[in-house]
């Protein structure tokens, strides 16, 4: 993908790292070579084709979630549970 995307250069050629078994994913690196005008836009629309590329194959990535639950309010942040003021 990344040598397919205009703007990336291809000396040095792109290359991708397997780094780590994360808690929630795999962790993978990718490097790659841009001209410096173009150091924003081409990561950008890198990142954007493989993510397009990923949900047409049917590849989903999870995001870890949390739950964050608030039991009391304290005076200054506002009404409590019972919503009373």
């Amino acid at each position: 993908v990344a040598l397919e995307t205009t703007g990336v250069l291809h000396y040095p050629r792109p290359n991708v790292f397997f780094v780590d078994h994360a808690e929630n994913g795999l962790t993978f690196m990718m490097r790659f070579w841009v001209n410096v005008d173009d150091y924003f836009p081409v990561p950008s629309e890198l990142l954007c084709e493989i993510h397009r590329r990923f949900k047409a194959l049917g590849i989903e990535i999870g995001f870890s979630q949390q739950d964050l639950r608030i039991r009391q309010m304290s005076d200054e942040t506002g009404p409590s549970e019972g919503g009373e003021e």
